[in-house]
């Protein structure tokens, strides 16, 4: 069930000054000069396009209560990114594609109030459109003709796509190891990979530029991607308020439209 309280209030508060000035009015030279407020939210690869969409949202409901925000988006694997928190670049929010990861940074005392979670996924193996190869199925990796990319192991993705290969029995002969989930799709869409074990999200937002075969239930696994407030924030109620929005049930239909599945705090 989505915790709303503090988004609700701030929505009411941030409408309130909106509703202030006539229809029509919204671009008043008061709202004009108010400072803009930027965002920083370090985000997973595999939620990049689903994050553009909530930030367009968020910065939309921000503009309408004359608080403007700029959301600044930092894609990266969250490996990456848990190291750049780590190391103390800036940031306002974590967008993790795993809870192991986020549990790092919050055992780190990174992390700026609770983490919450934000969607669900599940792996899925994918080959170039026209699958020339054949592939149908995870024993197929085995064959060493074939060229086969995972996400680098530590990365989300790519532990896994190993735990998949594990469960299934299946000794992969691997050609190539991405950083990120983004840039093993770019390969298998630019049909310089036979097949790859990518996120369910990346297939649906691939759409018909890639082949998907679905992995079987019980060799499966489901991710859960995680979203907190760093303690870094230099805008942590303006965090808070973004975190409890794409949590929201608002939050939850855009990241469903981009192939996440739904979670319960």
């Amino acid at each position: 069930m989505f915790r709303g309280g503090r988004w609700a209030v701030a929505v009411l508060t941030l409408l309130a000054a909106a509703s202030a000035c006539a229809p029509g009015e919204i671009d008043d030279p008061t709202a004009q000069r108010a400072q803009t407020i930027r965002l920083r939210v370090l985000a997973a690869a595999s939620l990049t396009d689903a994050m553009e969409d909530l930030a367009d949202g968020f910065e939309a409901k921000a503009k309408l209560a004359g608080t403007p925000v700029e959301v600044e988006l930092n894609v990266a694997g969250s490996a990456t990114l848990r190291e750049q928190i780590l190391s103390g670049a800036p940031g306002d929010v974590f967008v993790s594609a795993n809870a192991a990861i986020m549990d790092e940074v919050a055992l780190a005392d990174e992390v700026n109030g609770e983490v919450q979670p934000l969607a669900a996924n599940s792996m899925m193996l994918v080959t170039p459109a026209d699958n020339s190869r054949a592939v149908d199925g995870l024993e197929d990796l085995a064959d060493p003709d074939l060229l086969v990319g995972l996400c680098t192991p530590g990365v989300p993705c790519g532990d896994f796509a190993a735990q998949v290969l594990e469960q299934a029995g299946v000794d992969a002969e691997i050609d190539t190891f991405e950083d990120d989930v983004r840039s093993l799709m770019t390969r298998v869409i630019a049909d310089e990979l036979d097949a790859a074990i990518v996120y369910e999200s990346d297939v649906a937002a691939a759409g018909p530029a890639v082949a998907a075969i679905a992995i079987p239930s019980e060799l499966n696994v489901e991710a859960e991607s995680q979203i907190a407030v760093l303690k870094g924030s230099e805008n942590p109620t303006t965090a808070h308020t973004f975190v409890d929005f794409a949590a929201s049930a608002e939050g939850r239909t855009v990241l469903e439209s981009h192939g996440f599945q739904s979670v319960t705090p």
